[in-house]
């Protein structure tokens, strides 16, 4: 069974909510920009439908350990939410699931979690982000959208594990007091040719061809003081950065001086945002 979209949308009158245990989806929008003061979901709920408790205030919830996907802005801009736990069963979080809600404290993804949307995690004010470890395929593993972590102004720790499958632009991107990001490098296809690294805290993606590995800069901390281009050596391959992503540096208001190496060929979108000086 489901609650049907817009079932209950903006019903200022309503307060308190028991769901039947026969309800496996909550539809969109549902119960978008209600207070409720109550609100019990079943064991048996699959899907949170997109905008289901949109701008909505709460006095708490509690996922089930059955939830499998929770929409594109379930929970956006959504009061009382603060402790919430993210269960095992949760496969995919979409784009803006939690844009600008008060979820706090520390965050763990998931170790079934497929997919992290795009600025899923927006304006959060979530303090510590880890990932469960999980070894298998790259196939299997997640995905973080674009600015999924975008202006967590308190977010302090991140540690990613690497379970990563494909990270979009700097996740990452004006996390103030974030100084550095830990993990180790992974291969993410099977001729092991690509993959991601963290290097002095930043985040890299990196392409291998021969004795040659090149990087490209994904995500500086925006609360680091400096950067340093990490070319060198490495395991015998000669790497050299020779791209910035887009919104790489967005935020970095205490790097003073960045200095550039000529072998960065590409520059991306708002990539320099925030950078006080720069050659």
């Amino acid at each position: 069974e489901i609650i049907p979209n817009y079932a209950f949308q903006n019903c200022s009158s309503l307060t308190s909510v028991t769901i039947l245990g026969s309800v496996e989806n909550i539809g969109d929008y549902a119960f978008s920009g209600c207070e409720l003061d109550n609100i019990s979901l079943p064991e048996t709920i699959k899907q949170i439908g997109d905008g289901a408790f949109n701008q909505c205030r709460l006095a708490g919830i509690s996922l089930p350990a059955t939830v499998i996907r929770i929409g594109d802005e379930a929970f956006y801009y959504c009061q009382g939410i603060s402790s919430l736990i993210l269960p095992q069963s949760v496969e995919h979080i979409g784009d803006d699931a939690f844009y600008g809600s008060d979820l706090g404290g520390s965050l763990t993804i998931p170790l079934c979690c497929k997919c992290i949307g795009k600025e899923a995690f927006v304006e959060t004010k979530i303090t510590s982000l880890s990932f469960e470890p999980l070894f298998v395929m790259p196939s299997l593993l997640c995905t973080i959208g674009d600015l999924a972590f975008f202006n967590c102004d308190l977010l302090e720790s991140v540690n990613l594990q690497f379970l990563a499958y494909n990270i979009g632009d700097n996740p990452f991107a004006g996390c103030d007091k974030l100084i550095e990001i830990e993990g180790e490098g992974v291969y993410t296809n099977n001729e092991l040719t690509q993959g991601y690294d963290i290097i002095d805290g930043c985040l890299y993606q990196f392409t291998e061809e021969a004795n040659v590995r090149d990087l490209e800069l994904i995500c500086c901390p925006a609360g680091k003081e400096s950067y340093v281009s990490p070319d060198g050596v490495i395991w015998g391959k000669k790497q050299t950065l020779v791209s910035l992503g887009d919104y790489a540096f967005v935020g970095c208001k205490e790097i003073i001086f960045l200095e550039i190496p000529n072998t960065v060929k590409s520059i991306g979108n708002y990539s320099l945002v925030m950078i006080k000086k720069k050659k």
